[in-house]
């Protein structure tokens, strides 16, 4: 999901981690190359024992540096690329947890909703048919208690399937550094 992808891409520390790595390679490259251009300074000092004032002009020219210069600038790069490849498996680890995630949230709500709908409704239902038909004295008091001990079935699967909907929420916030809003289905789920 598209809108889970720019929340992970906002929210996940790793991800603000590898970006800003990204950035100060790219400075690290930007200063290395400065450093082909000369330098000028000026100091001032003043001396606070004696009444002395001192100003210094310096400039420095590199002019011969033998590749120095040059080897830093490679180096620099290679630093550069090396970050931007880590940044770049990063992010695609990212998206495919974000990716896994969703899936594993809709597949969860799903199977909520099924279960709610194909097993756990019509257990409520048997009950009450059950002891409909015992107290009108068609039937005997095991059907009661054997659809009493489908519902208690159905009501523990129920809430296995609703343990799952929750952890999967669990796995897309971790996912994605947040909570996105719930979907109609996932609603459905919670009897909204």
């Amino acid at each position: 999901d598209k809108q889970l992808q720019e929340l992970a891409e906002k929210n996940r520390p790793l991800l603000r981690s590898a970006k800003e790595q990204s950035r100060a390679a790219n400075y690290a490259v930007r200063q290395a190359e400065a450093s082909r251009l000369p330098d000028l300074g000026i100091d001032y000092q003043r001396s606070t024992v004696q009444k002395v004032d001192t100003l210094v002009f310096s400039a420095s020219i590199p002019l011969l540096d033998f590749g120095s210069v040059s080897h830093t600038i490679r180096s620099a790069k290679k630093s550069r690329d090396q970050v931007e490849a880590a940044e770049t498996q990063t992010r695609q680890q990212v998206h495919q947890q974000v990716a896994q995630a969703h899936a594993d949230l809709e597949l969860a709500a799903q199977a909520a909703i099924d279960y709610k709908k194909q097993i756990l409704d019509p257990s409520v239902k048997l009950l009450g048919m059950a002891q409909l038909g015992y107290q009108q004295g068609a039937t005997g008091i095991l059907p009661v208690i054997d659809a009493e001990s489908t519902l208690r079935a159905a009501r523990v699967g129920y809430i296995g399937a609703l343990l799952a909907l929750y952890k999967a929420q669990d796995e897309v916030l971790a996912a994605t550094g947040t909570m996105p809003t719930p979907t109609k289905r996932q609603d459905s789920t919670n009897g909204k």
